[in-house]
């Protein structure tokens, strides 16, 4: 589902990208012509132009160096409309790289261009294609904005076709924020253009998305009613890529259902297709799918033939993702078959595939090397330059990257994979403790995978919703028969149904062998840790007794050497210097016990510092809170002038922010967590501050000691907005193994000297951090440079 869900929003955010490109023929016409006029030529530098176009699609690299000479060509030649479009060019295929900073600047130099030369319909286009580039850099608010702005620009023009593809796009954006219900509307939109204007491509392509749509969010009988919709307005068309595309699209249907006699059926009806038009990139993967399904079927034979299949079609590496999936099923296959060294080699292959292409799939590969490492003979290590006594900690560094990268990117579904693949690395290993750490993780993450499938049931309501008020617009000209319709959505209806109660029973069983391993673990870490403990005690033990030993030999030797000298002289002398010796020693431990009185002290009488104020504070919020706000809404009952009441009604407000910024009232209630993510919230909402949070925090502190803790945060961001003038800041809280609580505030603030702020004695905020770490037994760290500020606490959490 989610490799489906992917390509589907990749095929819609692209779409306006490379609408432009041809395959096959027109490609080799293209090089030819250029091959055959002279550098430098308006003709010549307008099909480099074109040639960059086509290949951004296929080949991004030598797409971007054709674009990079024709700019050139255009630029010395000063004819500014090749100028734009060479540039245009260029950003598409830094989009199809990945080199998204560089294609943004592209294309919004693109668009400058062709707004100076009075052409709004591509200005409109690139504002599309700087949409993508947010998208893919997940940021979906700007890539909204962007996608809206060339909505509209295409409404002024009337231009309803380009309208309709932008509705599509937004479509394929709220589909990957999970707003489902909005993106259904978006694709209504566009099918109701397409109707209105004709287009039957358009109407049968929004409907095959749509079903895709439903597809992403487990909707099987709508999937089935619209993907066959699609694909009999294709077949009258007589469009055999479009129908290629639908019946591949209810193979992956047929997938999820568990029917991989059906899903097979599929994927040859699109298969034969791709080879009748010659359409060499699909029967890639076409051949790619043939193999996955056959290996759905347990036939390994047929599935290898498969992928050799495709490889023969992929030798000219000029679809890298196709090639780098092939290698990759190829290299699994051969791991199941206990065939490590041809697993290995293939996986290797798969990586340097992606790293060629710069595909962001390249780390995840490493997962799958890090596994194979743990159970590949000794030999196959060997004969790869590994040694064998290191696979465990090669293994677990490989999966280590892949977590980092993983978490970057936030894929929880990977995260899950490569906790429970460190789980059974370090249960290899024979550290427990570590292992049940990491299964533990595993679970949270596979767990909240699981809650996304709840929030997607909630979205599947939504739909529905949508789809019955606007369910008398969806109107087609040719349909299935109700016969044939009914039929094929009772049939996904009762695959849906025990698909869910096999996935249902799958669940409760999973989760006994969950709780059956977790207790396995601990019980294992407990053993090797008391092992541990008894180990370090016998160490200790025959420490003492060698020293003891050491002891009496040495005093026997003393006793000698007096013996022989004056016994009296050295008796006094003796006597003398332990009495020194013990008048140093005491006076040495008088001081020091001084000194931690006072020290304790002090942290003491901070303490009940800290803790007075914040009484007088919540006495004052409640005062605010229940007197002041109590008296206020009295006196507006008795007025009865609009703007007075209105008046009123803002001064509540600003007394309850006051109150709720004296005393944190729901701290106790919700706990320190979600108050401080809420405090994050409070600032992100009023615009104050944006601000990215990762707080893991499992209990330990006292009550009070977390009202410091949330004190101290909230006066750093504090101190980010008022002085710092900082417009982003991270608050991260790690609860180790070993019950220290690291706490970091970063902003990115202007900074300042913090010696010179702290010895001014106005920097109260600076003091108030420090002391209060002091009072709950941390320790705080304040750096600061021009790049921003830093705030460190650490704080260890007394066992109970």
């Amino acid at each position: 589902m989610k490799n489906t869900l992917r390509y589907f929003i990749a095929v819609l955010l692209f779409m306006p990208a490379v609408a432009q490109a041809q395959y096959g023929a027109r490609l080799d016409s293209l090089l030819t012509l250029r091959q055959q006029m002279k550098p430098g030529e308006k003709e010549q530098i307008k099909l480099s132009v074109d040639l960059a176009t086509d290949l951004s699609s296929i080949s991004p690299k030598e797409g971007l160096r054709i674009a990079e000479e024709a700019l050139g060509m255009a630029q010395k030649t000063g004819q500014p409309l090749l100028v734009a479009m060479a540039t245009e060019a260029k950003g598409m295929n830094q989009v199809n790289l990945g080199l998204l900073d560089q294609a943004e600047t592209s294309l919004r130099n693109a668009s400058d261009l062709f707004g100076q030369l009075g052409l709004p319909a591509k200005v409109a286009k690139n504002d599309m294609r700087i949409g993508i580039t947010y998208a893919m850099r997940n940021d979906f608010n700007k890539a909204l904005e962007y996608f809206t702005a060339s909505l509209n620009r295409f409404e002024s023009l009337h231009d309803p076709t380009n309208v309709a593809s932008c509705a599509g796009n937004i479509a394929g954006l709220y589909v990957k924020t999970g707003e489902q219900a909005k993106a259904l509307l978006y694709f209504q939109q566009a099918l109701e253009i397409y109707n209105a204007i004709g287009d039957e491509k358009g109407i049968a392509t929004v409907t095959g998305n749509t079903g895709l749509l439903y597809l992403s969010v487990g909707k099987y009988p709508e999937a089935v009613e619209y993907l066959l919709k699609s694909l009999q307005l294709h077949e009258k068309r007589g469009n055999k890529k479009g129908m290629s595309t639908v019946l591949n699209n209810l193979s992956v249907l047929y997938s999820h259902l568990s029917e991989p006699q059906k899903a097979m059926e599929y994927t040859r009806r699109s298969l034969e297709i791709d080879e009748e038009i010659g359409n060499t990139r699909n029967i890639a993967s076409g051949y790619v799918n043939l193999g996955v399904r056959y290996q759905d079927l347990g036939d390994a034979t047929k599935a290898m033939e498969s992928y050799q299949k495709a490889l023969e079609y992929l030798r000219n590496g000029k679809d890298p993702e196709t090639l780098g999936n092939c290698l990759n099923n190829i290299g699994f296959l051969l791991q199941k078959q206990k065939d490590f060294s041809g697993a290995l080699e293939y996986y290797r292959k798969t990586v340097e595939t992606y790293k060629n292409a710069g595909h962001p799939n390249t780390v995840f590969m490493e997962d799958n090397i890090g596994k194979l490492y743990r159970y590949a003979p000794d030999s196959v290590l060997q004969n790869a330059g590994i040694d064998p006594s290191q696979k465990f900690q090669k293994a677990e560094e490989m999966l280590l990257n892949s977590l980092e990268i993983a978490k970057s990117r936030n894929a929880w579904p990977e995260l899950s994979s490569t906790w429970e693949g460190l789980a059974q690395t370090y249960e290899m290993m024979g550290d427990y403790r570590k292992a049940y750490d990491a299964f533990l993780q595993h679970i949270i993450y596979r767990d909240s995978v699981n809650g996304e499938a709840s929030r997607k049931l909630i979205a599947r309501k939504e739909i529905q919703f949508e789809f019955d008020k606007k369910e008398t617009t969806l109107r087609f000209e040719q349909k299935l028969t109700l016969e044939q319709l009914e039929k094929q959505k009772l049939y996904s209806i009762q695959q849906q149904q025990a698909l869910t109660l096999n996935q249902q029973a799958l669940t409760i069983s999973n989760k006994e062998k969950d709780l059956q391993r977790l207790a396995y673990l601990k019980e294992k870490a407990e053993k090797q840790e008391k092992q541990q403990q008894l180990s370090l005690a016998e160490k200790d033990k025959q420490i003492q007794e060698v020293q003891l030993g050491s002891m009496i030999q040495d005093k026997a030797l003393q006793l000698q050497t007096l013996a022989k000298k004056n016994a009296l002289i050295g008796f006094l002398l003796a006597g003398l210097a332990a009495i020194l010796l013990g008048f140093a020693a005491i006076s040495f431990w008088q001081r020091q016990k001084r000194a931690k009185k006072e020290a304790a002290a002090q942290v003491q009488y901070t303490q009940h510092l800290l803790e007075n104020t914040e009484e007088e504070r919540g006495r004052i919020a409640r005062d605010l809170h229940d007197g002041v706000s109590h008296e206020l809404l009295t006196l507006k009952k008795t007025l009865q002038n609009a703007d007075a009441t209105h008046k009123i009604d803002n001064i509540i407000n600003d007394i309850r922010q006051i109150s709720r910024n004296l005393h944190p009232v729901m701290l106790e209630s919700i706990g320190l967590q979600l108050s401080l993510e809420t405090l994050c919230d409070q600032y992100m909402e009023n615009g104050e501050l944006f601000i990215t949070h990762d707080i893991q925090y499992r209990k330990g502190l006292s009550n009070s000691a977390e009202l410091q803790v949330f004190r101290i945060v909230q006066e750093a961001l504090s101190n980010a907005i008022k002085y710092a003038h900082a417009n982003a800041a991270k608050l991260s809280i790690l609860q180790t193994d070993q019950n220290n609580i690291q706490m970091i505030v970063q902003d990115n603030g202007k900074g300042f000297d913090v010696d010179s702020a702290l010895q001014s004695g106005k920097s109260f905020g600076l003091n108030s951090i420090l002391q209060r770490s002091k009072a709950i037994g941390g320790i705080a760290s304040i750096k600061s440079s021009h790049q921003g500020t830093v705030v460190r606490v650490e704080v260890q959490v007394q066992a109970t």
